[in-house]
C-alpha cells in the first residue's frame, strides 16, 4: 500500500477508533448532568463533543491548507476525516439536546425538539438498540417507539421497571424471533449487563 492510500485510509479509520473507545469509556464513567431531578448529558459528553469539534476544524484548515499548496493527496485525506468527523458532531449535537426525568410512575423525555410523557404501565414493547432502549407506549397514536439513550442519561427506575415487567411476562412473545426465549428473560439480562446495568437485576440473576 503506498503512502496515499494508506493516509487515505488510515485517517478516517483512526478517527473512528478514537470515537468508539471515548464512546466505551463514556458508558463505564460517564455521568449525567443534575439538576434537581432533571437529567442531561454530562461533563465527558461535552469534552467529547469539544474534541471532536476541535478535531474537524483542525483537519478543515489542512484541507485548505493541501489545497493551497496543491498537495491533493493530503487534501483528499483531509478532507474525508472533515467530512466524518463533521458528520459525527453534527450527529452528537443533536443527541445531546435531550432532558430527562423519571420517577415511580412514569418518565419525561425531551428530545428532538419533543416532549414525551409516558406512564410505565402503558410501555406494552420494548426492543434493544445501540445505546439507548426503545419503548413502545400503547397510547401513543403515531405508534412509534420512543428512543431513551441509556449511555448519556441514566433511566435506572425505566430500566428496573422493564426488567420486573419482563420477569412477570409483559412481554412475553410467540414471534419466531423469539422461539427460544419468548419471556424475553435472557435477552434484558444480557442486555442490561453489556450495557453496564447488570446491578439493577441482581435479585433476578441470583434466582
Amino acid at each position: 500500500m503506498n503512502n496515499s492510500m494508506f493516509r487515505f485510509v488510515f485517517i478516517p479509520i483512526l478517527i473512528l477508533i478514537i470515537y468508539w473507545l471515548t464512546s466505551s469509556i463514556r458508558n463505564k464513567l460517564a455521568k449525567p448532568k443534575y439538576k434537581k431531578n432533571i437529567q442531561t448529558p454530562g461533563l465527558f459528553d461535552h469534552f467529547l463533543l469539544k474534541l471532536l469539534t476541535f478535531l474537524a476544524i483542525f483537519s478543515a484548515l489542512l484541507t485548505v491548507l493541501g489545497f493551497f499548496i496543491q498537495e491533493t493527496e493530503m487534501t483528499i485525506a483531509f478532507l474525508v476525516l472533515t467530512v466524518i468527523s463533521t458528520g459525527i458532531v453534527m450527529v452528537l449535537k443533536r443527541q445531546y439536546d435531550i432532558s430527562y426525568q423519571e420517577n415511580s410512575e412514569y418518565f419525561i423525555l425531551n428530545a428532538q425538539q419533543k416532549e414525551y410523557k409516558v406512564f410505565y404501565e402503558n410501555i406494552v414493547d420494548w426492543q434493544p438498540a445501540f445505546n439507548e432502549i426503545r419503548v413502545l407506549d400503547e397510547t401513543n397514536s403515531d405508534n412509534e417507539y420512543i428512543r431513551v439513550n441509556i449511555a448519556m442519561l441514566k433511566p435506572e427506575i425505566l430500566l428496573r421497571k422493564i426488567a420486573e415487567m419482563t420477569f412477570e411476562g409483559k412481554f412475553h412473545s410467540f414471534d419466531d424471533e423469539y422461539f427460544e426465549d419468548p419471556t424475553r428473560e435472557y435477552q434484558i439480562t444480557n442486555y442490561l449487563i453489556q450495557n453496564n446495568y447488570g446491578y439493577l437485576i441482581e435479585d433476578y440473576v441470583e434466582e
